[in-house]
């Protein structure tokens, strides 16, 4: 008799539906595929994912995207929030709201400029490459108010991101050179192997904090 296992069948696809991992895995490509649209990200530019750099404590800092390109490196926080985002760039916390609801999140910006400063410490060296802020939310969220001063940081919901990032590069003369593109990408590369352990030892690590 098929009944039972066709049951189990919708069973495990209505988990997978509203289960918040199968949700922000599929944000995160949705994102992923983004990038990969965007004319400047093209070429020999380069796409990293899910870049897990070792703190001293032995814990790990995850970056969601790294993206290399002539115009500079791209630190992206990746945000499968719910919700209208209210937000300042100088805050700590911003808030997310649903009807009645609203809950409070670490500013993805200040998040995102630790992921910057490990960059820096990893790539080292003596010369200086840009590296960019971008935080990027998904369908799931609507940025109702924000207040930003700097012009050198995207946010952006995820439809936008194209053009945010067009808008931005037309304004931007740096640029780096193909052998460092090379080059930086080889130095960063390494840690994006392991990827799913690491990502448990990350999700773990934040659980735990999140209960103290």
């Amino acid at each position: 008799m098929m009944y039972p296992i066709i049951f189990d069948l919708f069973r495990d696809m209505w988990k997978n539906i509203f289960n918040e991992n199968f949700i922000g895995r599929h944000g995160e490509q949705l994102i992923y595929e983004t990038l990969k649209s965007i004319p400047q990200f093209r070429g020999k530019s380069k796409i990293l994912r899910n870049v897990f750099i070792p703190k001293k404590n032995g814990e790990y800092t995850e970056i969601d995207f790294v993206v290399i390109t002539n115009k500079g490196i791209f630190s992206i926080e990746a945000k499968n929030i719910l919700g209208d985002i209210y937000g300042d760039e100088r805050d700590k916390y911003w808030k997310a709201v649903v009807g009645d609801e609203e809950h409070s999140f670490y500013n993805p910006i200040l998040q995102n400029e630790g992921h910057m400063t490990m960059l820096r410490d990893v790539l080292g060296g003596r010369k200086y490459y840009p590296i960019l802020d971008i935080v990027v939310f998904s369908e799931r969220a609507h940025i109702a108010r924000l207040e930003m001063f700097s012009k050198l940081i995207i946010v952006a919901e995820r439809p936008q991101l194209k053009g945010c990032v067009k808008r931005f590069l037309k304004t931007w003369d740096y640029s780096i050179d193909d052998d460092d593109i090379k080059d930086i990408y080889n130095k960063l590369e390494p840690f994006t192997h392991d990827a799913g352990r690491k990502k448990m030892l990350h999700i773990a690590n934040m659980n735990r904090d999140r209960n103290k």
